[in-house]
């Protein structure tokens, strides 16, 4: 037996149906996660014409958080009748609203909660904004 696997090694064959050793490591990294796909060789991704780059792609999803207030979900718990508690979350009540900035004859678009629209109502949208400037937001 050790013979024949001695062999098989020289031969770089396998059992397993793969030609090559470097055949039984793709047919092998098929199944396991991102990192071990560096075992295939580069030409099989410019034949599939799929990027090189193995970076995982970034989705832009805006966090919950108001840009106003800066409120953000919170924890908490549901109770039951039994007074039995769940995890759950409570989330701002945020909407993504336009307003017309009259200063510099611009529309601009905000993620805000419903506190944070009554608070542009009361003290103006110019104040507002130029107080998030200078706390260091891009608007």
């Amino acid at each position: 037996m050790t013979n024949l696997l001695n062999d098989e090694l020289a031969n770089k064959t396998s059992f397993l149906g793969a030609n090559t050793i470097e055949e039984r490591q793709n047919r092998d990294a098929a199944h396991l996660p991102w990192p071990s796909i560096m075992k295939f060789p580069r030409y099989f991704f410019v034949e599939l014409k799929i990027p090189l780059t193995f970076a995982i792609p970034k989705f832009h999803t805006m966090a919950r958080v108001c840009q106003v207030t800066g409120k953000k979900p919170i924890g908490g718990h549901y109770v039951s009748h039994s007074n039995i508690k769940t995890k759950r979350r409570f989330l701002p009540n945020l909407q993504s609203k336009r307003f017309f900035l009259a200063e510099e004859g611009k529309w601009i678009t905000l993620k805000v909660s419903a506190d944070a629209i009554r608070t542009i109502n009361k003290r103006g949208l110019y104040t507002v904004v130029k107080e998030m400037r200078a706390n260091g937001a891009n608007i």
